[in-house]
């Protein structure tokens, strides 16, 4: 069966297979004719209906009485402890590299997260970074940058992600430079120089130690908490002294401190928009100077839901590569 809808900005539509056992779920989002993002999704349907996976994540001190509820549907309730945090950095782990649809972000997450597949485990199990720095190479674009999927027209945020990736990779592989990585680097301060960027691509830029006097940041009518907070770690780049209460402040307008944000979706004009996201910029933010504040954004993370399947890949690629190296007593 197929359905398609038409909205103001163009026909999406949503095609159901005819098998019996399973639905094969597809979805692409266009912007004019061109494609920036599509995902396929298996969903097996069994005779005796759908199984779903519930739960929560809690932190837990001391001695500590749980009462579980279990509804009348629930085949059966299990609960799991851990005290080391790469347990469920394992986790992100895991769902990342399972994830089957591989557009530029993807890969280039999955080479972020792939970084730590030894540590994590002991070896890569088959998936050697090597092997995602190889398909980017492959990917890019006639005019040295990268869109979204393969080679396809440039997107100035989704490049600085993935050069962002390959210095996470260079540095962790201690592999010196070589003319792929210096051209990438070279066409992304070409095009930011002639027109300014975004708070989010200045930032991946900054962070991945490109020279940064020729760009200019995106001026907007508002400025939203997660730009002050891309701004924030800017500044910190650049030697500023970051203050307690510059922090806190921000805290309070996350998913943290603002309770509508964890009862309502928010809709996300930018594909780097999740919530989750800014939490872990945060940490990176505090982990030095205010302990205290990044343990509780730690506890936070987990408890919001940053261990979902279905966190967005670039979540989880941040996720790990800020976390896998805390340590168990963490």
């Amino acid at each position: 069966a197929t359905g398609t809808s038409k909205s103001a900005d163009g026909n999406y539509s949503f095609y159901v297979s005819e098998q019996s056992d399973t639905i094969t779920c597809r979805s692409a989002l266009f912007v004019h004719t061109n494609r920036i993002d599509a995902e396929q999704r298996l969903i097996p349907v069994y005779r005796k209906g759908n199984e779903t996976y519930t739960g929560t994540y809690k932190f837990v001190t001391g001695d500590t009485l749980l009462n579980f509820h279990k509804a009348d549907s629930a085949i059966e309730t299990k609960l799991y402890v851990s005290n080391n945090l790469n347990d469920f950095v394992r986790m992100q782990y895991k769902q990342l590299m399972d994830y089957s649809y591989l557009c530029n972000e993807q890969i280039a997450s999955k080479l972020i997260g792939a970084n730590a597949g030894k540590q994590l485990n002991g070896s890569y199990h088959g998936n050697h970074p090597q092997n995602f720095y190889a398909k980017l190479k492959t990917n890019i674009n006639d005019g040295g940058m990268y869109g979204w999927w393969g080679n396809s027209t440039t997107d100035m945020s989704m490049s600085a992600y993935l050069f962002y990736a390959l210095k996470i990779f260079y540095k962790s592989a201690e592999i010196p430079v070589d003319r792929f990585y210096t051209n990438l680097g070279a066409r992304l301060i070409e095009h930011a120089s002639e027109h300014k960027v975004s708070y989010f691509t200045y930032w991946l830029m900054k962070e991945s130690e490109l020279p940064m006097n020729t760009i200019e940041i995106q001026s907007t009518e508002r400025v939203t908490y997660k730009e002050l907070i891309l701004k924030l770690r800017i500044r910190q780049l650049e030697g500023d002294t970051i203050k307690r209460r510059e922090v806190e402040k921000l805290l309070s307008q996350t998913i943290l401190g603002n309770v509508g944000l964890q009862t309502t979706n928010e809709f996300r004009s930018n594909w780097y928009d999740d919530e989750l996201m800014y939490l872990i910029l945060m940490h990176k933010i505090t982990k030095k100077d205010f302990p205290d504040i990044a343990a509780n954004i730690r506890k936070g993370l987990i408890e919001h839901g940053s261990l979902s399947e279905y966190a967005p890949t670039y979540v989880k690629a941040l996720f790990i590569n800020e976390f896998y190296q805390l340590g168990a007593e963490q």
